[in-house]
């Protein structure tokens, strides 16, 4: 189990933003696509707005995430190297009645 699975569903009802990842191999401390693969289990299972943060990943986007939307922002990290950030929203925080989280940036 990942440690994170107890902590997300303490509160089912509640907006979730989980942060970073990483699908790349090479960091320290790098989930295994098992683990993954229960994140995801997992986050599909919660109700509420979840918002899923990170960097491209195929894996995400074919096989565990193909049906929540995606959006892509550029950003610096690392040394102000430029990356591509993702999010990927359920369908939940994508549908949410206000609109989309992203309207108040895309109107500036």
């Amino acid at each position: 189990m990942t440690p994170t699975r107890p902590v997300l569903r303490y509160h089912p009802l509640d907006t979730r933003s989980i942060g970073n990842p990483y699908c790349k191999k090479g960091y320290r401390h790098e989930m295994t696509d098992a683990q993954h693969r229960e994140l995801a289990t997992t986050l599909h299972s919660l109700t509420g707005m979840v918002v899923l943060s990170g960097y491209p990943c195929e894996m995400y986007d074919r096989e565990l995430y193909p049906d929540w939307q995606r959006v892509t922002r550029k950003a610096l990290a690392d040394g102000a190297r430029t990356r591509t950030e993702v999010l990927w929203l359920n369908p939940a925080a994508a549908d949410r009645p206000q609109g989309s989280i992203f309207d108040a940036e895309s109107a500036a």
